[in-house]
């Protein structure tokens, strides 16, 4: 229940939604980072990247109400034009809000709400989905108003 909650949130999983080679600025959390600060460690690093384009972003992606077709599974790739353009960090078959959903790494440029997005499954064929702003459930936080 904690990840599918943590998935329709948008939250993810350092370790699991990121690898050794993410920055902040690729999966959203540039607010995290200490720009105040004189010094922190990794600062020196992190201002490297900053001047660099970002070549993957992490992003939402859906498939459409009552998908019955067989899902990716995590770390299955996207691709496009024949090539690699991101991967599948989590998915969830069934979610609340009636359909599958699930974050992953792809291209800048594919990463617009609306875009297209072809996953290879494991036995070859393409699933089919789309970019959609994150967070999948309460985006504006009416919930946590109440």
């Amino acid at each position: 229940a904690q990840r599918l909650l943590r998935l329709e949130k948008g939250h993810l999983i350092v370790g699991h939604d990121t690898d050794a080679l993410t920055y902040p600025y690729e999966v959203g959390l540039s607010w995290a980072i200490g720009k105040n600060k004189r010094f922190f460690v990794g600062q020196r690093s992190l201002q490297v990247h900053a001047e660099r384009d970002i070549e993957r972003t992490l992003v939402g992606v859906r498939w459409p109400e009552g998908f019955k077709g067989a899902l990716p599974e995590e770390c299955n790739l996207i691709i496009s034009g024949g090539r690699m353009v991101g991967r599948i960090t989590s998915i969830a078959s069934a979610s609340t809000l009636g359909y599958p959903l699930g974050m992953a790494f792809v291209e800048p440029d594919m990463g617009e709400p609306g875009t297209r997005v072809e996953v290879r499954l494991d036995a070859g064929v393409m699933s089919v989905a789309e970019v959609v702003a994150l967070p999948f459930y309460d985006p504006d936080d009416e919930r946590q108003k109440l």
